[in-house]
């Protein structure tokens, strides 16, 4: 790494993306019924979609009707959202409490006796409590220099954020080179926020900052 001053060859800044997780309760899901319920055929329904709040427990067990309950297998697979832990993907439900402000999609099969399956998915708004949301940032880490040569001696990150696209007034070390990913939270759901990234080396030279990314 050269010096400070000699900026043509400082480290290439990483590319950041936002994701805005506050998920409003107009937000749905379809849910996919495997078969049309007329009364007779067998079906499986995970009921409408929930709408919770940070830190609420959600349990989500499916009615199966016209179907041997002693003769079916369970399977739950996320689709979408933060990642939700499932000690048992191959219960007859689930339950868990969500951390953070999400948007969360499942979806049950159940298995017959003659291996047939039938499906319903479900979604899960998680709201953030007193109008808090948490803004995940993502970027892909510098590989090189400016210069094209190989980048050997990354240190980690520093995010600069504010309420103004010129005044990016808080920053946040992020000390560990192979993280990609940090979320943060309890920002003001009323206002808006700037976010940039740039990375620094073990000699303490800090690329440019990348380009500005917002939440409006």
């Amino acid at each position: 790494m050269n010096d400070l001053k000699q900026w043509s060859v400082s480290i290439k800044h990483p590319r950041l993306l936002v994701f805005y997780c506050l998920c409003l309760s107009f937000l749905t899901a379809c849910n996919q019924d495997s078969a049309s319920n007329n009364g007779t055929s067998p079906s499986v329904d995970l009921g409408p979609d929930l709408t919770v709040e940070i830190g609420e427990s959600v349990h989500l067990s499916p009615t199966i009707k016209n179907l041997d309950s002693n003769t079916i297998s369970y399977l739950w697979i996320q689709t979408s959202g933060n990642t939700i832990s499932l000690p048992d993907n191959k219960s007859s439900y689930i339950a868990f409490t969500p951390l953070v402000n999400d948007f969360l999609e499942f979806e049950v099969t159940v298995t017959d006796n003659q291996d047939q399956e039938y499906k319903d998915a479900v979604s899960v708004t998680v709201l953030p409590e007193n109008g808090k949301y948490t803004a995940q940032l993502n970027w892909t880490a510098p590989t090189e220099n400016e210069n094209g040569s190989t980048l050997t001696n990354l240190a980690g990150y520093k995010i600069y954020y504010g309420q103004s696209i010129t005044n990016l007034d808080v920053s946040i070390i992020v000390n560990t080179p192979s993280e990609t990913s940090y979320d943060i939270k309890n920002l003001d759901s009323n206002n808006s926020y700037f976010f940039c990234i740039s990375a620094y080396s073990t000699a303490g030279s800090e690329s440019k900052c990348s380009d500005t990314v917002d939440i409006l």
